[in-house]
């Protein structure tokens, strides 16, 4: 499945479902803006009864006279409304982790002594490298005891994934692995980003009904301590103000609602197939989803945080009724079950037959070693740390020494002095020479996994403490006068992971459809990296270079020294972002036939492959190291 060709369809839903929610309200507040002066009209009919003609003729005038005060109250609503969605988008996009804080949610400590912790923080670092995705920020909703989950954050480097209490102590291992993996998908194909935009939309939409409920308590006060026919007139005008307002928040929410459904449906169903693909296991996903139809608690979420973000959740935070289906942001269970499970009878289990789970699993267990999962042909077991080793590379304390230990000089003695005084300030000389210790027995894909999944810990430290690092990583690549391709890959990864927010990610959106005819430099500068870590020799590198912009049909121009300026690539990075998955998958596709020119594939030139695609958040192509590739795998890195 090539999940970026479903996230440029589901963008282009995302599109058209935001563009229809627009006109679907314009709409709406035209209709009520009618109804709004027709009221007032005939509230005005009813107290000037009897007077004939000469007062029709008024009334005609008035209606016409009311038409500035309706447009500034439609002005108002507009206001209202924007102005509660931007803030509402602004708190929920401002870091991976916003959606489940704002629901009560705790972040999981990289050294939680919890088995079901623990055990959850493993299943998600697997799937993060089953996904080759950065490994997100982890969070449970300790207070809710229905089984549910979530994922949420304005891209893949910016994400987190949730979990309730209740998915913890009731599902088995495969089960938590399929619903995490479910949740990984609607991280790939783009769905958290339309949900925290719709979100945002509804949240306003919600605002205004309260301010309607409010202008209505108000009119009925003024009402009954004002008993002058003026005074009354007066309670009515507002009345008729709070009634519009009500209602265009109601039914607004509701026509928003009901076009947002469908297309949240087709995406559970997708989000599914996905799960079943990562894990290879359809009794994982299956089972979970049975759990929820059958346990007495059901996907309950009780967080009054909760109101306007159900399409977040993997199942219906509440069991549907018969109208609620019509407008339901998930398919029915049984229906999903059946998708994935043909033979499904109906049969769901009740809590005896549920249980709890303890969270104990032998050692060294994993998704890679699990009977469940053997058939995992996706995923590449040595691609995954050690077990042994998870500890340290997620731990407080530990993560960045084993990111900055990657980066050690093994060739250049002065060079490797100058790194560990660069970082003796603030990690440990004793802790960098542990962690040197484990990670140089690591192939180079596992070096790679081990900075994913280090990078969540790294994100935890302050801001100061991020940018600090953020420094020393420079520092230490430029410490033998030369950049090599590890250390050009983990200060890329590094600099992005690190970072507060995505930068490209507005409530608007971004166009789909860019393609690279007016970006040539930065594809100029991105392939001219990729042409100087593939090969040693000059010539080669030109010449792989010109067969690349060749296939892309692009005027490029070489650029000599690319592979030592990381600031300028990043800058490039992120404009290339911001094309359509179809020319990022096109820039893929070169470096890919690069990689192959020489009919050996190097460990280190997957490892480029794999870090590639994660920054320009495309499909890693199917590729494995050459025998010959594999020999000498951590040399010349």
């Amino acid at each position: 499945m090539d999940f970026f060709s479903h996230q440029e369809a589901a963008r282009k839903r995302s599109r058209s479902l935001l563009w229809r929610f627009v006109l679907a309200n314009l709409l709406l507040a035209a209709l009520l803006s009618f109804a709004l002066l027709a009221l007032g009209a005939a509230s005005d009919d009813q107290r000037h009864s009897g007077q004939g003609h000469h007062y029709r003729h008024e009334q005609s005038e008035a209606l016409t006279g009311g038409l500035p005060v309706v447009l500034v109250l439609d002005l108002f609503v507009i206001l209202t409304v924007s102005t509660a969605a931007f803030v509402r988008f602004r708190s929920l996009s401002s870091s991976g982790g916003a959606v489940a804080e704002a629901l009560g949610g705790r972040k999981v400590s990289p050294e939680t002594s919890d088995p079901l912790e623990r055990r959850y923080l493993n299943v998600v670092e697997e799937m993060a490298i089953a996904a080759n995705t950065p490994v997100p920020e982890i969070y449970i909703l300790s207070d809710e005891e229905g089984i549910n989950a979530f994922a949420s954050g304005p891209s893949p480097e910016h994400s987190a994934v949730a979990v309730t209490r209740g998915a913890l102590e009731r599902l088995s291992r495969d089960e938590l692995q399929g619903v995490v993996a479910h949740e990984f998908s609607h991280i790939l194909h783009g769905d958290v980003r339309l949900n925290i935009r719709l979100a945002g939309y509804i949240y306003g939409l919600v605002i205004l009904s309260a301010i309607g409920r409010f202008v209505l308590r108000l009119a009925a006060d003024s009402g009954r301590s004002r008993r002058s026919k003026d005074r009354g007139g007066a309670a009515l005008v507002i009345a008729l103000i709070g009634l519009f307002f009500l209602l265009f928040g109601l039914l607004g929410r509701l026509v928003s609602v009901l076009m947002s459904a469908a297309v949240s449906r087709e995406r559970e169903y997708l989000a599914d197939a996905t799960a079943v693909q990562l894990t290879r296991n359809p009794d994982g996903i299956a089972g979970a989803l049975k759990k929820i139809g059958g346990f007495s608690k059901g996907a309950a979420v009780d967080s009054v945080g909760a109101e306007g973000l159900s399409h977040f959740f993997l199942a219906e935070r509440k069991a549907p009724g018969f109208f609620e289906r019509l407008y339901a942001s998930h398919p029915p269970l049984d229906e999903r079950i059946k998708r994935i499970d043909p033979s499904f009878d109906g049969e769901l289990p009740d809590d005896d037959q549920i249980g709890t789970q303890t969270g104990d699993e032998p050692q060294g267990v994993s998704m890679l070693t699990s009977t469940s999962a053997k058939a995992v042909g996706a995923v590449h077991s040595d691609w995954l740390p050690p077990p042994e080793l998870h500890s340290a590379i997620v731990g407080i304390g530990s993560a960045e020494a084993v990111v900055c230990s990657v980066l050690l000089s093994h060739e250049n003695p002065a060079a490797r002095e100058a790194q560990v005084k660069l970082l003796s300030g603030w990690i440990p000389a004793s802790e960098m020479e542990r962690q040197e210790a484990a990670v140089s027995k690591l192939s180079v894909s596992q070096q790679v996994s081990a900075v994913f999944m280090a990078l969540p810990t790294v994100q935890l430290g302050s801001r100061e403490r991020r940018t600090a690092f953020r420094g020393a990583v420079v520092e230490m690549t430029r410490a033998d006068g030369s950049v090599s391709l590890l250390e050009f890959l983990v200060t890329v990864l590094v600099y992005l992971g690190t970072q507060d927010t995505d930068a490209g990610f507005s409530m608007r959106g971004s166009s789909t459809r860019k393609g690279l005819t007016r970006l040539t430099k930065p594809v100029g500068n991105f392939l001219s990296v990729c042409s100087l870590f593939a090969s040693q020799d000059d010539a080669t590198r030109q010449r792989l270079f010109s067969e690349a912009a060749s296939r892309l049909k692009l005027p490029l121009q070489f650029e000599a020294g690319a592979d030592q300026d990381i600031p300028l690539f990043i800058k490039n990075l992120e404009s290339l972002r911001e094309t359509s998955p179809r020319a990022r998958k096109s820039l893929m596709d070169a470096l890919h036939e690069m990689v192959l020119a020489d009919g050996v594939v190097t460990e280190l030139e997957v490892a480029l492959l794999r870090v590639f695609s994660v920054l320009l958040r495309t499909e890693l192509p199917p590729v494995s190291p050459s025998a010959e590739g594999v020999a000498g795998r951590v040399q010349g890195v």
